[in-house]
Order: structure tokens, then C-alpha cells, then sequence
């Protein structure tokens, strides 16, 4: 399911360099309501910022190739609607981490401790996994 346009000012949706996949920001319908609530909360702490969402999945699936069709490389989670990247809006450049150690320390204990998503902070991005099976039991990680 396509992820829904923002609505105010809680959210952004970014990526689709030209060039590469034009639809890249479709989730499981259950993993959606969980990035509303990480961005609702980030902007009812944080009014001054947004939450900027990128890197989800492809609306057939498979190997989300953001690399330009070369079918190698990172993302390769990326590929059945349980992930997503996660972007700072504050600080311009599209990478955490986050403009101070608050908004870190917020974020993180938000998405590890409060909603028990997978959090992998890497240099360019973190990335977050909704780690639900289809039958709705919670799955590793």
C-alpha cells in the first residue's frame, strides 16, 4: 500500500532521485499507522521540524535497486513493505544524526523502547523495521 501523502506538517516523503524508481514509498498497510505515530510524536516534541521518510519498498516488491537498475548494493530489506529510512529535515543534508543529542536520544528510544522497532543507525541514514509477521505475531529480528 502506497504511503499516504502528509498530511500538515508532521511528515515528508523524500527520495525518487530522477533517474531512478518513481514509486518507492509503499509499506505493509500495518506498518503505516506506526510511522505516523514516530512522526506525530517526533513533531509534538520538535515543532520546529519534520520527519522525512524515504527508501520504503517497491509497490511489485523485490529488490529495491536505488542504485539505478544495477540490481546490486544496500536495501536489500527494502523489499516487502517492512522498511524504511529515516531522513532529518533540520539539519538540511538528509542524514542523521539528528540536530542535537535530544532529538537523537528521542527518536531512538521512541522506535527501540516505546514502538520495538528494529532501528540501524548508519552513517547515511537510519534505517527501521516493522517487524510483524503477516499473521500479526511479532517476528525476530
Amino acid at each position: 500500500m502506497r504511503m499516504p501523502k502528509p498530511e500538515g506538517k508532521r511528515y515528508e516523503l523524500v527520495g525518487c532521485p530522477s533517474g531512478a524508481h518513481s514509486e518507492t514509498h509503499y509499506l505493509l498497510p500495518g506498518f503505516i499507522p506506526v510511522l505516523d505515530i514516530i512522526a506525530q510524536k517526533y513533531y509534538g516534541k520538535f515543532e520546529d521540524d519534520r520527519m522525512k521518510f524515504n527508501d520504503m519498498s517497491l509497490p511489485w516488491g523485490g529488490k529495491f535497486d536505488y542504485k539505478y537498475n544495477n540490481w546490486t548494493g544496500p536495501h536489500d530489506t527494502h523489499m516487502s513493505g517492512r522498511c524504511c529510512d529515516l531522513n532529518d529535515v533540520g539539519r538540511g543534508q538528509g542524514v542523521p544524526p539528528f540536530n542535537d543529542n535530544a532529538r537523537n536520544e528521542f527518536l531512538e528510544d521512541l522506535i527501540r523502547n516505546e514502538l520495538k522497532l528494529y532501528l540501524l543507525k548508519e552513517p547515511t541514514c537510519w534505517h527501521i523495521q516493522w517487524n510483524y509477521k503477516v499473521d500479526g505475531s511479532r517476528g525476530g529480528y
